[in-house]
């Protein structure tokens, strides 16, 4: 939360950039995205598949990826390993 309140401020000040309201800090939480392309069927299936794990309490950021468009394609990305 506290690294996309820094990129928000940060691009904020671009004239050229414009933010989501989906990604602005007060509106955003830190997901994953997974089996966006799924039959209902399978998605509930994969649902119920990941209720059964044991998830982290913690990670580690790994990259930055900055995006555009749909589908996303991607404009550059920063490695933080």
């Amino acid at each position: 939360m506290k690294l996309n309140k820094m990129f928000s401020d940060s691009f904020s000040l671009l004239d050229e950039t414009i933010i989501s309201p989906h990604y602005c800090p007060e509106k955003f939480y830190p997901h994953v995205s997974l089996a966006k392309r799924l039959e209902d069927f399978q998605r509930k299936k994969g649902i119920e598949f990941m209720k059964e794990l044991k998830m982290p309490s913690s990670g580690k950021i790994a990259s930055i990826v900055l995006t555009e468009g749909k589908p996303p394609k991607k404009l550059s990305e920063i490695s933080l390993t």
